[in-house]
């Protein structure tokens, strides 16, 4: 299977529980950046 070659794990339920917190701390991460980008744009427009 192919969760076990690159996990080490027979149960895939245990990678994807691994990969899909990975993504949400990077969307969380992407999404701070983005946030930090766009202050200067809002404090413009007040």
């Amino acid at each position: 299977m192919w969760w076990r070659r690159g996990s080490g794990n027979s149960d895939p339920s245990i990678a994807l529980r691994v990969y899909a917190h990975v993504i949400r701390t990077a969307e969380a991460a992407a999404a701070d950046v983005f946030a930090e980008a766009l202050k200067p744009f809002c404090q413009q427009s007040r």
